[in-house]
């Protein structure tokens, strides 16, 4: 009498490591490459606060040598 299943003898797949970003990844990168010291960031839909808490997380988490500054409720970009 044969059995239901079968045992096949092979190797664990390697899991793949996923890379997450982030929305303001690519706004960061500009601003670095760019040749500009100071810039003001307009974000449709989001005001600076939330814009400053999100990318001063991402700032931190990638080590970059920017700073953030809110005058007048805009938020500024600076190369350090």
């Amino acid at each position: 009498m044969s059995k239901p299943y079968r045992l096949i003898s092979e190797e664990l797949p390697e899991i793949p490591k996923i890379v997450r970003g982030s929305v303001y990844d690519e706004l960061l990168d500009d601003f670095v490459k760019g040749k500009a010291k100071t810039s003001r960031v307009e974000y449709t839909g989001k005001n600076a606060k939330n814009l400053m808490s999100g990318i001063r997380a991402r700032i931190k988490k990638r080590k970059l040598d920017v700073r953030l500054a809110v005058r007048k409720g805009q938020l500024y970009l600076l190369k350090s």
